[in-house]
């Protein structure tokens, strides 16, 4: 049987949930069915991820800054065309290549959508992205019930156009393991959409009364020398590890007690399944999806009430034995829906409609 050949094109691979949900969909494709190959716009990195890429599929690195110039745009679609691929599915920085792909050659191309549609693209390239949905070759993938409706009502499309497909995670890395404090974890790019500076004055307030618990953050960003500088001005930096980007999450979450997600903004982030699947509680603003999996086994609050962050965040701190085993047992059913299989099954699916 002849093979399907893919090619899946982004910015690069940094470290950050849309770069890992890409990973974990190639770990788990069909090879009987598809030929994958995986084309970088942006040079290499040298990073962990890139080097786990590699091991599975053929990655072509380029020089691009993720601007569209004819110039860049020339290198792309020339690297595309020794692809040759049937299908072009694209994330972040490969969208606009990918919209210009379809719309010049009438190729079928997946463009999933990791964040709310007013957030997922620049103008430049929603132009383009609308352009080859009229084209009636291009698909887009929300990464979560909630946000399909939401990319659905803001591009005009039917159920044909847009489908969402949930963002899956290797559910067999996550395990849990003894640890003395209680400790607090968050797992995230640090910048002014996650928040995180909320966290650490939440963390604040409940160590003036438990003097004991600790918070993980995990990841990089704009926000990190802030962040750090904060815990200092709240006195709790003895208390407060910033890892910095780490490869190993499944080891911080197992000696961990609270997962806290405190954005302004998401769809559908792999750190939270991340976290139900080592039997975490959840607290998490009510934004994007996250109401999909945010149910018995934590606590939803609204975005911007950080009164309500504490709370929610305390009210589990001091939960019981019993509340915390339904807690655990809650995350873990929960989560079994967002497997990294169910997910490469979905969007083989859509591929072979589309081709």
């Amino acid at each position: 049987m002849k093979k399907t050949r893919l090619s899946i094109v982004l910015g690069g691979f940094a470290i950050g949930g849309a770069e890992n949900m890409v990973f974990e969909q190639i770990k788990k494709m069909n090879t009987d069915r598809f030929c994958v190959n995986v084309l970088c716009c942006s040079p290499k990195k040298n990073n962990a991820l890139e080097a786990a890429v590699e091991k599975l599929v053929p990655v072509t690195y380029l020089t691009e800054t993720g601007r569209i110039t004819p110039g860049s745009l020339i290198r792309v679609l020339k690297a595309l065309r020794k692809q040759k691929p049937d299908v072009v599915h694209t994330h972040l920085g490969g969208n606009g290549f990918g919209a210009i792909w379809s719309i010049l050659f009438g190729k079928p191309l997946v463009i999933t959508v990791h964040t709310t549609p007013q957030k997922a693209f620049t103008a430049k390239v929603e132009k383009l992205v609308r352009q080859a949905l009229r084209k009636g070759k291009t698909r887009l993938v929300a990464v979560s019930e909630e946000n399909a409706k939401a990319v659905k009502a803001y591009f005009g499309l039917d159920d044909k156009k847009c489908v969402f497909v949930n963002n899956g995670i290797d559910l067999d890395r996550f395990y849990r393991s003894a640890h003395e404090n209680v400790t607090i974890i968050h797992v995230g790019r640090q910048d002014d959409n996650k928040n995180q500076a909320a966290l650490i004055r939440c963390f604040a307030r409940l160590r003036e009364k438990e003097p004991n618990v600790k918070l993980l953050l995990l990841g990089d960003g704009p926000n990190h020398g802030a962040l750090a500088q904060l815990a200092k001005e709240l006195n709790v930096a003895d208390a407060v590890t910033l890892t910095g980007n780490v490869s190993n999450t499944e080891d911080y979450y197992a000696v961990s007690d609270l997962y806290v997600q405190c954005s302004h903004r998401e769809a559908m982030p792999l750190c939270v399944l991340e976290a139900m699947a080592a039997g975490l509680p959840i607290v998490s603003t009510d934004v994007g999806g996250l109401r999909d999996v945010v149910q018995d086994n934590g606590i939803l609050v609204p975005d911007n009430n950080e009164e309500a962050l504490y709370q929610a965040i305390e009210t589990i701190y001091r939960q019981t034995p019993e509340e915390a085993a339904a807690r655990q047992h809650a995350s873990g059913r929960l989560v079994q829906g967002y497997s990294s299989q169910a997910m490469a099954r979905a969007y083989e699916d859509i591929y072979k409609q589309m081709c």
